[in-house]
């Protein structure tokens, strides 16, 4: 991914699972109304991803602008690490290709 349009502040976290386990990083999207949509374009090797879509939230603060929720994406364990692979995920706006913002996020399998 090419340097990024804005600098929002980056976005860590880990994801924790075992050998066929499943686990989900979710991160917070105005998808629903503003277009803006979270991209992941590589995975490690030791887990295979399942599924990813957006959840909106239950409610929304007064005055809030815009359409609150996550977008998930779903992994299963497949191979223990020896490391500590990371997965980058980039917010992209609508209708462009440069990200806006990113979460790294540390991955670790164990048996």
């Amino acid at each position: 991914m090419a340097k990024l349009e804005k600098e929002l502040p980056d976005i860590e976290c880990t994801l924790n699972v075992k050998v066929g386990q499943y686990g989900a990083v979710c991160l917070p999207s105005q998808e629903g109304s503003t277009g803006y949509h979270w991209i992941l374009p590589a995975v490690p090797n030791c887990i295979n991803r399942t599924a990813d879509g957006w959840i909106p939230a239950i409610t929304t603060a007064p005055g809030y602008v815009g359409t609150p929720g996550f977008h998930y994406f779903a992994f299963i364990g497949v191979t223990p690490t020896q490391t500590s692979p990371k997965m980058v995920f980039y917010l992209v706006p609508p209708g462009r290709t440069q990200p806006v913002q990113k979460a790294v996020c540390t991955v670790t399998v164990s048996k």
